[in-house]
């Protein structure tokens, strides 16, 4: 008899389901992702900016922004507050990998497939 293998639970989302009721983690999510990347590509300069999504706060957003840097899909500078806030981030514009990843492949609901997960999820 054959069974589905058992779907195996992304490592922060374990790491949240142990943490204290009262602790948020950063949930990263592909769609915010991709937002981000595409309100990037779509600027006519490349003046360094803090990136607004509309229907999304700072604090949700400024992480996400982080890790992009971080993983080499935009460019752009950090600066750390002095209050051990959120991180000023200004972006420039893509790198050469971030363009490579908005104009991946997609299905026909435009989500990409796995191997483009930025996550690695």
């Amino acid at each position: 008899m054959l069974t589905a293998p058992k779907r195996q639970v992304p490592t922060h989302t374990r790491y949240a389901e142990s943490l204290p009721a009262n602790v948020k983690i950063l949930t990263k999510t592909q769609e915010l992702v991709r937002e981000i990347l595409l309100h990037v590509e779509s600027r006519k300069d490349a003046k360094p900016k803090a990136v607004r999504i509309e229907g999304y706060e700072d604090p949700i957003v400024v992480p996400h922004v982080e890790m992009l840097l971080d993983a080499k899909l935009l460019k752009g500078l950090k600066s750390l507050s002095g209050s051990g806030g959120l991180p000023h981030i200004t972006v420039i514009d893509l790198t050469w990998s971030g363009h490579e990843f908005i104009s991946g492949p997609t299905d026909r609901c435009g989500n990409r497939p796995a191997a483009y997960n930025v996550f690695g999820e």
